[in-house]
């Protein structure tokens, strides 16, 4: 009831009570010491392998906060770091694999942009000036901080760009699906 007085919504009520509940089945609320050992050495219900990622760990560190502030139990919130997860890398193999799997008008676009490095977006905003057929070079204007360049295309590229019905339009088309 003391979180509906503060405004919260009934979808963040649920959820709080439910991760309380929870807790309360490992460990005595009301003896923060336990309960902080507890949620720092849980395991991943669905993988007993792996421990709880240091998010979950906050979000259930926030919450029992709410409950020893509204029943007066002095607690204090241990705070963790989060730990970004490692991104998945495409190999230049699977890269090639799904060029080859593209129409021609998206192979090209897609094997561009797995030339030169950049971002959609980047290529998105680079004007049909700033591409020379004739010295296969394209200038990219940089965004979202990175620095603007000058990249040398591949004559197999150079070759798949003249051949398609207009580079700019597919790379325009391939914005608007995205």
């Amino acid at each position: 009831m003391d979180s509906k007085l503060k405004g919260n919504k009934v979808e963040y009520i649920k959820r709080k009570e439910k991760y309380l509940r929870a807790l309360a089945q490992h460990v005595d609320l009301f003896k923060p010491n336990e309960v902080v050992l507890y949620v720092l050495n849980a395991k991943n219900q669905f993988h007993p392998d792996k421990p709880l990622s240091n998010g979950y760990k906050n979000e259930l560190f926030e919450y029992y906060n709410g409950f020893c502030k509204s029943n007066q139990i002095p607690f204090d919130k241990p705070k963790l770091k989060y730990q970004p997860p490692i991104p998945i890398i495409p190999t230049t193999q699977q890269v090639n694999e799904i060029i080859n799997s593209c129409t021609k008008d998206y192979a090209c676009i897609c094997t561009i942009l797995a030339e030169i490095g950049c971002s959609q977006m980047e290529l998105h905003r680079t004007p049909q000036s700033q591409i020379n057929k004739e010295e296969g070079k394209i200038s990219i204007i940089g965004t979202k901080q990175h620095s603007n360049g000058v990249y040398k295309l591949k004559s197999c590229t150079i070759d798949m760009s003249s051949s398609t019905k207009g580079l700019r339009e597919n790379i325009l088309l391939s914005i608007r699906l995205n």
